[in-house]
């Protein structure tokens, strides 16, 4: 199996779910606009939030599965880079920090795998864990 290609493939996924996902953003919108008595009486079994919620899981999932190939390449790539896999956990902190604010175009092909990695990692917390999780516990109603 060549493991090149399932980084575009998961990034060709995760395009397709954003653009579900705001395709049904449009759609509700659409809906409430045009019957606002049926608007307020949309469930979790309809049609649009369905593909809404579908699509949103479908974005969350690509990533995360992004984010695992991606720290897999890197481990692949970390025989070859003399200067990862520090063993003190801050200068492990510091040499992240390094790569995520430094200019993509000056890191080598390990430290933008890198980070990529990390960043996809982020986002895929941000999706997967805190949005879900502000929704249940109500933190995003009481932030506003």
């Amino acid at each position: 199996m060549d493991t090149d290609n399932f980084g575009p493939v998961l990034g060709k996924l995760f395009a397709a779910s954003v653009f579900a996902f705001v395709l049904s953003q449009i759609i509700i919108i659409l809906l409430s606009l045009l019957f606002p008595d049926e608007a307020d009486e949309l469930t979790t079994t309809d049609l649009p939030v369905l593909l809404l919620i579908g699509s949103y899981l479908g974005a969350g999932l690509s990533l995360l599965c992004y984010s695992g190939w991606s720290f897999w390449q890197v481990r692949q790539m970390r025989k070859e880079h003399s200067g990862g896999g520090h063993s003190n956990p801050l200068k492990s902190a510091i040499y992240i920090l390094w790569i995520l604010s430094t200019n993509s175009n000056d890191l080598t092909a390990y430290e933008t795998r890198l980070k990529r990695a990390i960043l996809t990692g982020f986002l895929v917390f941000l999706m997967l864990v805190w949005v879900p999780l502000s929704i249940v516990t109500g933190f995003a109603r009481r932030v506003s």
